[in-house]
């Protein structure tokens, strides 16, 4: 009697949840998926939402959402064509005497499985930033897993793309009336596969390969990052009227110990304790061919200070790096070249921080490789920060070097080769600012001898070229010191060219040095053009 009791209750009680699981299935489900589309659709006038399923989680007080499709409106396809699919919405762990009674919408875990979106972005307009929740809504741990994106710009060549990305947003909370700028993220984690961007100008196409970061250690690892130009040299010096370097640089194995991604989201903030990059290859080339634009360029310290957000970078290193400069003049016929290898480098202290103007602080850059493949060089520069007249002093040294190494510069961009000639050492010292470089050079070489090229044949057996050939090796002075003679010391003295970057300020000042030494009758330095 009593096991036939104890087999009417299960019995009723399995009829009983089968016949809720009915309810639920064939009335209530299907009321909650109407319910929520219907809701969804009415906060936007630009999208379409569709959902397929819905499922009521009893145990884990929770709901499901299955495949769930966004598109555009036939009628604003002018302001973009998205079109996105997600695998699966769940929500559990929901709070309901908060929602029902308060309309504080709480919940322990929200996971968005396998969201894809693409499409054309919106021309920008001046709309106010959309309102996501007239509600409180407050979850735990977001989860977006396996993000796929590719997105176009209606209004330039702009693209974004990103493979197979997670994210998790812990302590996600948005208040009555916050829009997306003002929603507030306690902590995030973040991994991608690969995200890719497409320059406006559709020149260059920048990608960062296998990136993670960790809400915990707040390490930002990205395996490869690379800036890559999408034309030949000659198509993408078509496209500008001026000179324009084209830059191909990769960067492996980069390592930014303590960023706060969520302070770079909401302002910009750039903060770094220490940033590592093993590897670094950089290609630079310039049509000299092209006019040259007249326009005014920052100095590196004032680049610095104009940052929009706040910059704190405590120091930065690159254990192993190549560049390679190229540049291509008229009458040439080929390109010149010079190269620096095997450069290793520190950078400290890259700050915008306001408090410096009262205390000292210094930016300090060390660097060393080797030039053309040949010789050893070291630089040192060092630059006081919030300084008025951005001041900044660079030292360094070269040594044992044969001068032929400079031809496939020099051959190419100047039109001589250098014969004979051995740089045994060279040290140099400048103080610069806003204004002009001045300093001292020791240069102490020997046997220098130079042949000057016809500018349209590239050669230098003719009358003429032995002439000019003849004169300019009168000119120079073979060595430094002569014999019997003390060691001459060169003069640096450059007035800087606003026109013109912190690297050619630099050249054009170290090479007033090497004139003043080289030189028997050096000329006056050449002012810039107009």
């Amino acid at each position: 009697m009593r096991r036939k009791v104890i087999l009417i209750i299960l019995t009723s009680v399995i009829l009983f949840a089968l016949l809720v699981k009915l309810i639920t299935v064939l009335y209530l489900e299907s009321f909650v998926k109407d319910k929520i589309q219907s809701s969804l659709n009415k906060t936007s006038n630009k999208y379409t939402i569709e959902i397929k399923k819905v499922n009521i989680l009893y145990l884990r007080s929770g709901i499901e959402l299955k495949s769930i499709s966004v598109y555009t409106d036939t009628a604003n396809e002018a302001k973009g064509d998205l079109n996105g699919m997600i695998s699966s919405v769940r929500i559990t762990g929901v709070r309901v005497l908060k929602a029902v009674f308060r309309r504080d919408y709480h919940c322990s875990r929200l996971v968005i499985s396998e969201p894809v979106v693409v499409g054309n972005l919106p021309f920008p307009d001046r709309e106010a930033p959309a309102i996501i929740s007239t509600l409180h809504l407050r979850i735990d741990i977001a989860s977006f897993d396996s993000i796929g994106l590719d997105l176009r710009n209606l209004s330039n060549a702009k693209a974004y793309r990103l493979k197979n990305g997670s994210l998790k947003l812990f302590g996600f909370h948005i208040a009555p009336k916050d829009t997306i700028s003002q929603h507030a993220i306690g902590q995030l984690q973040f991994n991608a596969e690969e995200i890719q961007a497409v320059s406006a100008d559709s020149t260059y196409t920048i990608t960062a390969d296998s990136i993670h970061y960790s809400a915990l250690s707040k390490i930002l690892e990205i395996k490869e990052f690379s800036i890559q130009p999408n034309l030949s040299d000659r198509n993408f010096m078509a496209r500008f009227r001026f000179e324009t370097d084209k830059i191909d640089a990769r960067f492996h194995d980069i390592f930014i110990h303590d960023f706060p991604a969520i302070d770079y989201v909401k302002s910009g903030t750039i903060f770094s304790s220490f940033i590592k990059i093993s590897n670094m290859d950089i290609q630079v080339y310039r049509d000299k061919r092209k006019k040259f634009n007249h326009t005014i360029k920052p100095i590196f310290q004032e680049m610095i200070y104009d940052y929009k957000g706040e910059l704190n970078i405590d120091s930065i290193g690159i254990l192993q790096g190549n560049v390679v400069y190229t540049e291509m003049v008229d009458d040439a016929r080929a390109y010149g070249m010079i190269t620096f290898s095997g450069i290793s480098s520190s950078i400290y202290k890259i700050s915008n921080d306001t408090t410096y103007k009262e205390k000292e602080a210094f930016l300090l850059l060390r660097a060393k490789g080797m030039f053309m493949d040949k010789s050893p060089i070291n630089i040192l520069l060092k630059a006081k920060l919030f300084e008025k007249q951005n001041t900044f002093t660079m030292s360094g040294n070269l040594s044992d070097f044969e001068v032929k190494e400079l031809n496939p510069m020099l051959e190419n961009s100047a039109f001589l080769i250098a014969r004979a000639g051995k740089i045994d050492g060279m040290n140099f010292y400048f103080v610069a600012n806003n204004t002009k470089a001045t300093g001292r050079m020791k240069l102490l070489y020997h046997g220098l001898e130079v042949t000057v090229l016809n500018k349209k044949t590239g050669d230098s057996t003719g009358i003429k070229q032995k002439i000019i050939t003849f004169i300019a090796n009168r000119k120079l002075i073979d060595a430094n010191p002569l014999p019997g003679k003390e060691v001459r010391e060169g003069e640096i003295d450059h007035k800087r060219d606003p026109e013109r970057f912190l690297i050619n300020y630099c050249f054009k000042s170290v090479f007033s040095g090497i004139r003043t030494t080289i030189l028997k009758n050096p000329p006056e330095e050449k002012k810039p053009e107009d």
